[in-house]
């Protein structure tokens, strides 16, 4: 079951398989993050098979870590640059 860790396409079907489960919840909160860091790392994992970089992933669970630090980062800037600002008044402002 892990080797299809090791496989880029496999990232890449995650990827667009999450982005479309953001159009469905438009939060930008977990969906696309973790879409794009997918995206990210099918590209890495597509570029190591074609040996453009030298072997970085061996092992699934290094996959697996640097997906989720990516996803991490991908969440980070998102929250920062696309942070909705509130336009309703609060009853409760004082």
């Amino acid at each position: 079951m892990f080797e299809y860790f090791l496989i880029s396409d496999f990232w890449i079907i995650l990827g667009l398989i999450l982005c479309v489960l953001e159009l469905a919840n438009g939060s930008l909160v977990f969906f696309l993050p973790t879409g794009l860091s997918s995206f990210f790392l099918g590209a890495l994992l597509k570029l190591q098979e074609n040996s453009v970089i030298p072997e970085i992933f061996d092992d699934w669970y290094y996959i697996i870590i640097v997906w989720l630090i990516i996803s991490l980062m991908f969440a980070l800037l998102l929250r920062k640059y696309f942070r909705r600002e509130s336009t309703e008044d609060d009853i409760n402002k004082y």
